[in-house]
């Protein structure tokens, strides 16, 4: 999750508002806050970025 990230953060146009993170109870917790779902949905599909292949 870094990776992408630090990758999201890089490009500020790309949609990602903001992100929070932290260790919960039983899990580590990451909320993003996004521009739209178009956009989100755009970042996930696309095969050039970090998210694709995971």
């Amino acid at each position: 999750m870094p990776r992408l990230l630090r990758e999201l953060e890089a490009d500020p146009e790309g949609g990602l508002l903001g992100s929070r993170a932290w260790f919960g109870l039983r899990a580590p917790v990451v909320v993003q806050y996004w521009r739209s779902f178009d956009d989100l949905n755009e970042y996930a599909r696309n095969p050039e970025r970090e998210h694709r292949p995971v």
